[in-house]
């Protein structure tokens, strides 16, 4: 029976951290009762490859870390921060484009016309992108054009961080250290202040964190999905599947 609200907080940060796993339950127990580690059983992959044994370097500390690397993509701890860095940013552009997409369908007709403009959707109502078409005006280039910049100082800035850390941005492009916090795809970017009234401690930022990436992971299949749909069918999603969209 634990008692100790310190070692409540890690019990159940291990327990969340590798997604309620009965092995990390193992870990934990084995480190409580002094036993040796190799003594526990080997941490499994998730549905479909749950007979297999999961790779060394998904030990469950990622939020949202379920065991699955088939192909051994990651290799080590190095390539995993890495991928887990480029997941968190393509999850927060596909959350952006997954809210994005039926919402410009539904509502960008009407306040263009509202405000006298032409519509910029592409043909049938679509949402602009490179399978639709409707990338080829001014507005949508700009767009594009404002994206990539920002998103181009964001990377040099974060590599030249790694090297060397102009004090100016000390802050916004630390995301190696914050308080003990080094997570992939932290920039210290917090102006609401969020991070300090939700996340009181390291279980609760996990638990944000673990949120922001399930959420991510199914806006990237979701926008994926959007994208095909239009391309195979000609017709918006909104149309198409209008009983997913009501309450917009």
């Amino acid at each position: 029976h634990i008692t100790d609200p310190t070692l409540m907080r890690e019990f159940r940060k291990e327990l969340f951290g590798n997604m309620f796993s009965k092995v990390r339950m193992q870990n934990f127990n084995a480190r409580i009762n002094m036993t040796p580690l190799n003594a526990v059983e080997k941490r499994k992959m998730s549905w479909p490859f749950s007979s297999f044994e999961a790779p060394d370097y998904l030990d469950g500390t990622l939020a949202g870390d379920a065991g699955f690397d088939p192909l051994r993509l990651a290799a080590n701890k190095d390539g995993l921060y890495q991928l887990r860095e480029a997941e968190i940013k393509h999850c927060r552009i596909a959350m952006l484009a997954a809210f994005g997409w039926p919402v410009s369908e539904l509502y960008h007709y009407q306040i263009a016309q509202s405000v006298g403009l032409d519509s910029l959707l592409a043909v049938g109502g679509k949402a602009p992108s490179v399978l639709n078409g409707g990338l080829d005006n001014v507005f949508a280039l700009l767009g594009l054009g404002l994206f990539f910049a920002v998103g181009g100082v964001l990377e040099f800035e974060l590599i030249r961080r790694r090297k060397e850390a102009p004090p100016v941005l000390k802050n916004f492009f630390d995301m190696w250290r914050e308080d003990g916090w080094d997570s992939a795809g932290n920039y210290g970017f917090d102006p609401l202040g969020l991070g300090e009234r939700l996340c009181s401690d390291d279980y609760s930022k996990q638990v944000m964190q673990a949120i922001e990436v399930l959420n991510g992971r199914i806006a990237m299949l979701a926008t994926v999905g959007f994208v095909v749909q239009e391309f195979v069918t000609g017709m918006p999603v909104v149309t198409e599947t209008p009983q997913f969209f009501k309450i917009m």
